[in-house]
Order: structure tokens, then sequence, then C-alpha cells
């Protein structure tokens, strides 16, 4: 779990900073950038935090005592 956490954060800081830089740039593709860069920072927890819950569920199965 510790992993995942570092993880997560290390690529919400590279999301965050991509966001940043996007947001200085101002061209046709700005925009479109920070879709994607949105995006990125809403799916990347999603993704980890459904592999938390499926390793847990794994380890915790329904009905064992």
């Amino acid at each position: 779990m510790r992993n995942a956490a570092i993880g997560s954060v290390s690529c919400l800081t590279v999301a965050a900073a991509a966001f940043l830089y996007g947001v200085s740039l101002d061209d046709h593709d700005t925009l479109l950038f920070l879709y994607l860069t949105l995006f990125a920072l809403i799916a990347v927890p999603c993704i980890i935090g459904n592999a938390a819950i499926t390793s847990w569920q794994q380890r915790h199965p329904v009905g064992t005592p």
C-alpha cells in the first residue's frame, strides 16, 4: 500500500506540473492539453483506488471468519 501511495503522489505531482505548464502555453492546443491533464488527474486516483479496493477484497473474502 505504501508503494501505491508513493506512486500516486509522484504521478499527481507530475500531472500538476504538466497542468501548470499547460496553463502557461498560449496557442490553439492549450485547451486540449488542459482537458487531457484534467482527465489524467481524475483517472489516475480512480485507477489506483480501484486496484487498492480489489487487492483488499482478495485478501478479505466475504464469508470467511
